[in-house]
């Protein structure tokens, strides 16, 4: 598609008027006799917007049914933003593609296709490493801290989302 495309010469300057005095373009010296082809230009681009509506096509099928994998299914559900999450779930299930695609949610279908990794904690657990004795602002940020980074210790923290159940 690229060499087809590549293949068609633009000549924006060039005029019925300078074609009645010269076989060529005397800004860029485009030459049309030599880019005589079996096919027109207009028939050449109406083939490739054809060619490339069907690659986007068979793209967007791919996008939904890599989407609807269990696992991705599963990174959508953690997705903070429930706008774009909506908006993703309506596409993966035949809706229509946002356009312009806004930069959030090519963003958020790059996270869920990446594999986002659910780390569910225990209130319980949550509420035992804190302790249940008063506690000033730092140390209670300090605990904290300190439970998250155990909980998150060996896994990529940009794919981590955090569940307190």
């Amino acid at each position: 598609m690229q060499a087809d495309l590549g293949r068609l010469v633009p000549c924006y300057g060039l005029s019925a008027d300078d074609l009645r005095s010269g076989p060529e373009c005397p800004r860029c010296h485009f030459h049309p006799i030599e880019e005589l082809r079996a096919e027109s230009v207009e028939a050449a681009l109406a083939r490739l917007d054809a060619e490339l509506g069907a690659l986007r096509e068979a793209w967007l099928a791919v996008l939904r049914q890599n989407l609807a994998d269990p696992v991705a299914s599963d990174g959508l559900n953690l997705l903070e933003n429930a706008a774009v999450r909506g908006s993703i779930r309506a596409f993966r299930d035949g809706g229509l593609l946002p356009e312009p695609v806004p930069a959030e949610w090519a963003a958020a279908v790059n996270a869920v296709l990446s594999g986002l990794e659910r780390l569910t904690i225990a209130r319980d657990e949550l509420l035992a490493a804190l302790g249940s004795a008063p506690l000033a602002r730092d140390d209670l940020e300090r605990r904290f801290k300190q439970f998250v980074d155990q909980q998150l210790h060996g896994r990529d923290i940009r794919k981590v989302r955090v569940v307190i159940e």
